[in-house]
């Protein structure tokens, strides 16, 4: 059922096509929105740059303990992604051990920085097919699992800007309803599959291939799982605002905290041509977060939030993949042991 590796590398040599004018002119699309995303990126910095010499002359001090609880807040949301993830894998029949499945979906969360959002996909699904596993599941997978995350995001900024309210709060209700049709409309079966297809397409494993589905078991599985995630990173983002404000903030920050963290992220995964949602992402938490903490500490919490998570991610892809070469060290001695013992 499964392909090779001696099988995979062929059909990746004749899925090359040949040099053609629209090849040799596809730098430019490329190059137009690198472009664009520096001049977000530059505008941002400058902004964010002004907020942080701000709060230097007012003497902003780093509280330790609430870092560290948001970079181990982000780390186990995450993981909830993670075993969706694995578990749609196994709807699919590929069925990838913990340490496996685990050591791939962190690698893929570091390699989201890099520009063309369809690197996560690549990283992951090389990562849990080293063996020759069919390289379907997994990508089909990571589309489910990606957005569906992102349309409960969608849901859950809905819920706790409706309930939070406050100023503001019509604009960001519509931002997040908009944001909850959008995914509700890609999930509708029908447009699901087709562009199932479409993103498939660079498999070229899967193409011809019908669209491989997970059971209702799962997605409602996932649905719990995907809230348990965005809960977790609104408590990373509040823990977050305590280790950069001047005063502690209050448990009630909740809400409108998570509902800006989950638009802020939906709203960078959209805009795909900014690499894991850079300055998009900083824009919009800004602008969620500025109503209820004000601006200036919004935009340092802005910006060092995004330093907790990706040094979140980075040390947390490290210990997967130091977990990963472990148990397959001790399956290997074992292996072995039990060749060499008499028969």
């Amino acid at each position: 059922m499964g392909h090779t590796t001696d099988e995979i590398q062929p059909a990746r040599a004749e899925a090359e096509p040949a040099t053609t004018p629209v090849a040799r002119h596809a730098w430019l699309p490329m190059t137009l929105r690198g472009l664009l995303a520096l001049v977000v990126l530059a505008a941002l910095g400058h902004y964010v740059a002004g907020l942080w010499a701000s709060e230097q002359r007012q003497g902003l001090t780093i509280r330790w303990p609430w870092a560290l609880a948001s970079v181990v807040l982000y780390s186990v949301g995450m993981c909830q992604g993670a075993a969706f993830w694995r578990a749609c894998m196994a709807d699919m029949g590929l069925r990838a051990p913990w340490h496996k499945a685990m050591a791939a979906y962190w690698l893929s969360q570091v390699a989201k920085y890099v520009p063309g959002k369809a690197w996560v996909v690549v990283v992951r699904c090389s990562a849990i097919t080293r063996e020759g596993r069919d390289l379907t599941p997994a990508a089909a997978a990571t589309f489910y699992e990606t957005l569906l995350v992102m349309g409960v995001g969608s849901a859950v900024s809905l819920i706790c800007f409706a309930v939070a309210g406050g100023d503001g709060s019509n604009i960001l209700v519509a931002a997040s309803a908009g944001c909850v049709l959008l995914f509700a409309g890609v999930l509708v079966p029908a447009v699901f599959r087709r562009l199932m297809r479409t993103m498939l397409l660079p498999f070229p494993q899967a193409r011809g291939q019908e669209v491989l589905h997970c059971s209702g078991r799962t997605i409602a599985w996932g649905v719990v799982r995907g809230a348990l995630l965005w809960v977790l990173l609104g408590m990373s983002t509040l823990a977050c605002v305590n280790a950069t404000a001047p005063e502690v903030a209050p448990v009630g920050l909740l809400l409108p905290l998570t509902g800006g963290m989950a638009l802020a992220t939906v709203g960078g995964f959209v805009v795909i041509f900014m690499p894991g949602g850079l300055g998009v992402r900083e824009g919009l938490l800004i602008a969620a977060a500025t109503p209820v903490i004000g601006k200036a500490p919004a935009g340092v919490a802005a910006l060092v939030v995004r330093l907790l998570w990706v040094f979140a991610e980075v040390a947390t892809a490290l210990g997967m993949l130091a977990w990963q070469k472990v148990v397959e060290h001790r399956r290997g001695r074992v292996g072995a042991s039990a060749s060499s013992s008499p028969r």
